[in-house]
């Protein structure tokens, strides 16, 4: 109340200066010409500075290799550089690698000779090695590194060996290099933009000053809160206790309606409909294309997801470049061709009382599992159940919870299932295609798609030639690639791009003023 009482004191002081020198002093900008632009701009500067500040969860472990909290892996790349960083389009940009050399189940990967740590230790090889063997064991980030079986120091370079040939490999270096010895430090030693500081009971970032990359950090520290005991984060940046969080979206939450700016921030994860090939229906191609051809993957991704998530025109992520560029289009659907397959199959209406097609006195019927746990999956479950229903086909309709729905993928229990399953960063798609696969139930391991993925992946075939044998065979249905939610405050000032795996890859530009 002072401070605004002393607001309105300072306007009328200043009112009634510009009145006593009205004639001295005359201005010749009226209202109507001032540019407003310049003014504010020109304020602007001489507005302080407000600090950001991220959350972080107190009760779990800063160190990369000991959490399993996304929201501290986040605020670790902030201080571990790696290998190669993704952008927004799951290219691997170079960072502490100087170039790389790929030769079979062989690459190598030279290393920049000006990468100090925050302790100005020289990084090296040995480093990355250390590093590499702590990721293989972490949870955060074993699977990017399934593919990958060992790796040596040679002078200044890496030298990794594969467990299969991969042309995407780089894409899953992108584990926090940090120093040899030092993983059970509090925190251990890094290369990146900022160190940890102890802040009280807390933490604070301060920018590493014997940081090598060329970004210059607007910020020279960053607040951390501790969200431990905090059931809404988000409501914190409507208040203005937090600047920026992310949100992937994963517990099945909308997106928040909160006082804040959001960007929308692209997941490599697949939500998909996939066919049991041992179901008595579906090994009918007839029945089974007429299912395909009825299924409109926009229409479904915006009934679920809104615009947090792009449907898709082929089984990889509609952002990654090698899509973009092979220049894919969504499939439309097509009733008249799905009906003319089911007649063709035999499946007609044979009864006058009924809207099921039948065959030899057989309805045609499916069963359809869903789990619970994610309203947005249910509610596209219910929408295919209810087109395939419109075409004549009979749908029964499982909502179950997680237990239930495992137990009867395991049993092979169902025609149809709608999963979604988070790809790595080399767009493997091993999981559908082998026996201890998360994604494997129902899927014929001797499908022609499954040949021709290997193939693609090491660079045998291109994506157009992959894509036509999976368009032509289809174990399952790509719908859609479900995005996260960044949310900052309306006062920072927010430029560029970032990617999943880069959440704060513009942080070098942010500030946030009063």
């Amino acid at each position: 109340m002072k401070k605004i009482l002393c607001i309105l004191i300072f306007i009328c002081f200043v009112f009634l200066c510009s009145c006593g020198n009205n004639d001295a002093n005359q201005n010749t900008d009226s209202p109507e010409t001032l540019n407003t632009e310049t003014y504010i701009a020109e304020t602007s500067e001489n507005e302080p500075q407000k600090e950001v500040i991220l959350g972080y969860y107190g009760e779990e472990s800063l160190n990369p290799y000991m959490t399993q909290s996304r929201t501290n892996i986040n605020i670790s790349t902030l201080v571990y550089d790696s290998l190669f960083r993704l952008d927004s389009s799951y290219n691997a940009v170079p960072v502490i690698a100087d170039s790389f050399e790929k030769s079979g189940k062989t690459l190598r990967v030279k290393l920049r000779d000006d990468i100090l740590f925050s302790n100005k230790t020289s990084l090296d090889a040995s480093d990355v090695v250390y590093s590499f063997e702590l990721a293989k064991q972490s949870d955060f980030y074993s699977a990017r590194l399934s593919g990958f079986e060992s790796a040596v120091s040679e002078n200044s370079e890496v030298v990794f060996q594969l467990s299969r040939d991969d042309i995407f490999c780089i894409n899953c270096l992108d584990f926090p290099i940090i120093l040899e010895g030092s993983n059970n430090n509090k925190p251990p030693v890094g290369s990146g933009r900022y160190i940890i500081k102890k802040d009280g009971d807390g933490y604070r970032l301060k920018k590493n000053e014997n940081y090598t990359l060329n970004e210059e950090m607007e910020l020279d520290e960053i607040g951390l809160l501790d969200i431990n005991e905090v059931e809404n984060e988000y409501y914190l940046i409507q208040i203005g206790d937090l600047t920026f969080a992310f949100d992937d979206l994963s517990d099945g939450a909308d997106e928040y309606k909160i006082n804040a700016n959001t960007v929308s921030v692209s997941l490599n994860n697949l939500v998909y409909l996939s066919f049991n090939s041992q179901s008595e229906a579906l090994k009918d191609e007839n029945v089974k294309n007429a299912v395909i051809n009825l299924i409109d993957r926009t229409a479904l991704s915006s009934l679920a997801y809104s615009a947090d998530a792009k449907p898709c025109a082929t089984v990889f992520n509609p952002a990654w470049t090698e899509v973009q560029n092979a220049g894919f289009s969504v499939p439309e659907t097509d009733s008249a061709a799905s009906e003319e397959l089911l007649e063709k199959s035999g499946y007609i209406y044979a009864y006058s009382d009924n809207d099921v097609r039948s065959k030899d006195f057989e309805f045609l019927n499916l069963r359809f599992i869903v789990s619970g746990s994610d309203s947005r999956k249910v509610a596209i479950a219910k929408e295919i159940r209810n087109t395939l229903k419109k075409a004549g086909i009979g749908v029964e309709l499982s909502v179950l919870n997680f237990d239930e729905f495992k137990e009867r993928l395991f049993k092979n229990d169902f025609d149809l299932y709608l999963g979604e399953i988070k790809l790595t960063n080399n767009m493997d798609l091993s999981p559908f295609f082998s026996e201890d696969g998360s994604a494997r139930f129902g899927i014929d391991f001797n499908c022609a798609v499954k040949n021709a993925y290997y193939d693609f992946s090491c660079g045998k075939i291109d994506i157009t030639t992959f894509c036509e044998v999976f368009d032509e065979y289809m174990p399952f249905i790509p719908i859609c690639y479900r995005s996260g939610i960044a949310y900052y405050s309306r006062e920072l000032r927010y430029e560029g791009s970032i990617s999943e795996n880069n959440i704060f890859s513009n942080i070098y530009s942010w500030s946030v003023s009063e």
